[in-house]
């Protein structure tokens, strides 16, 4: 990371001559002051006018420089306010997903697409026999990209903002994308695993470039729950990330090394593998390393210096917090950071609270662990808090909380089994068929 520079000051003064040849209870010629003292005399009187000014409020040292940051948005500080609530035309299951975008809220389940629009939550349209479906974030008037079929008779299905699609044939096609107008694809590639490749102008035979990838390698033992057919997204700053943790660079197909993965949504990207952690910045082409295995804050505003969560190499039942140059501040129980604004940062754990950051001093403390989705600033966080009992999960909730002293804002309940998706403008929550959109304000 950039360290601070320290100024060159360039100070003429003009010296004194001496009053007397050879006489030593005069002033000693300037030539022999410098000698015996082994510092110019501009720099010592600036050393002396500086501790001057310091003393009275007029020079003061300046901050060190802002370290990275991410997530920041709008504050969430007042309520959110209700725009419309509707049912479900077809009923959830549990892998319908929400997303909210510039004109709809779309509903993806496991074999259809609803949009319902955004301003009165009337549904704008219905795709059905479709699945895993990716929102194109990176192409304009695109509102998804589905896959249709399985196998030879798979198609890519372009779901355009008024629900209109284009097919386009791609045997072995599980999962796509696009990036502009360019196609992003995986394809099955028998037990090697998949191909990734990129498609010029959404023809399959202008090939731009292609990369194996393998398989995923799950632990013995491990169920999963849906389809865990690998996925396919482009990431900001021209990316293409793959749920495996691969990652590749959209414009050359080059591979960046690690195991990557979204952190939370698209604000970062992780990567733990072997012994180290790297982080990746929307935007972003250099990769920031921390000191070792660890979690960054899910929010920074990038207050000096940049600090991280890592385990304790002393004992595995405690955290340290370490600065990004590998400098111990403290070390506390078992937690993970949330969120960071100058020097408090927000822990979450047994239950949560926020530190701070320069000594480890606990300042404030709720019964909860906090999740995200996580939105806001210092005025206002909206954080996901889940409290569990001895029966396990009691209630859970959204809270706007302000980080610098734990003051609760507000608070939504949610029942069991709600859904949430969220924007730096507003979030929506689905439970028991109802589809609720609000506002920040």
């Amino acid at each position: 990371m950039a360290r601070g520079r320290a100024e060159e000051f360039d100070l003429d003064f003009d010296e004194p001559t001496a009053a007397q040849d050879g006489d030593e209870t005069g002033p000693v010629p300037a030539d022999r002051r410098r000698k015996s003292q082994g510092v110019p005399r501009p720099l010592v009187l600036w050393a002396g006018v500086s501790v001057i000014l310091v003393i009275a409020g007029i020079l003061t040292v300046p901050p060190p420089p802002p370290g990275p940051s991410w997530g920041v948005g709008p504050g969430w500080s007042s309520p959110p306010v209700e725009q419309w609530t509707v049912p479900l035309t077809v009923p959830a299951t549990e892998l319908t997903s929400l997303s909210i975008e510039e004109e709809s809220v779309l509903v993806a389940g496991p074999d259809r697409l609803d949009a319902y629009d955004r301003a009165d939550g009337t549904l704008r349209s219905a795709v059905s026999d479709v699945q895993r479906c990716a929102v194109a974030d990176a192409a304009p008037d695109v509102m998804a990209v589905c896959i249709s079929g399985a196998g030879a008779n798979a198609l890519v299905a372009i779901v355009d903002s008024s629900g209109d699609v284009r097919e386009v044939a791609l045997p072995g096609a599980v999962s796509a994308t696009l990036r502009g107008d360019d196609l992003v694809v995986l394809t099955e590639a028998g037990d090697a695993g998949y191909e990734l490749t990129l498609h010029a102008g959404l023809d399959p035979a202008e090939l731009r470039w292609s990369n194996s990838v393998a398989a995923p390698n799950l632990a013995a033992g491990v169920e999963t729950v849906g389809d865990e057919t690998p996925r396919v997204r482009v990431q900001e700053g021209d990316l293409v990330l793959l749920s495996t943790g691969d990652l590749y660079r959209a414009a050359t197909g080059e591979q960046i090394p690690g195991s990557w993965s979204q952190y939370p949504d698209d604000r970062a990207l992780i990567s733990w593998d072997g012994e180290r952690t790297q982080l990746l910045l929307p935007g972003a082409d250099e990769v920031l390393d921390l000191p070792r295995l660890g979690w960054p804050s899910l929010i920074n505003d990038g207050s000096s210096p940049a600090v991280a969560m890592l385990p304790s190499e002393s004992d595995g039942s405690s955290t340290d917090a370490v600065t990004w140059d590998g400098d111990l501040l403290w070390q506390g129980p078992t937690e993970q950071p949330v969120a960071r604004f100058g020097d408090v940062i927000l822990l979450t754990g047994s239950d949560s609270g926020g530190r701070r950051v320069s000594t480890g001093t606990r300042l404030w403390s709720i019964p909860d662990l906090v999740l995200c989705p996580c939105r806001g600033d210092a005025s206002g966080l909206l954080v996901h808090a889940v409290e569990y009992g001895r029966e396990g999960i009691v209630d859970t909730r959204l809270l706007g909380l302000r980080v610098t002293d734990g003051e609760m804002l507000w608070e939504l309940y949610l029942a069991d089994g709600a859904r949430v998706a969220d924007t730096d403008e507003a979030l929506a929550v689905l439970v028991d068929g109802q589809l609720t959109l609000y506002s920040r304000t």
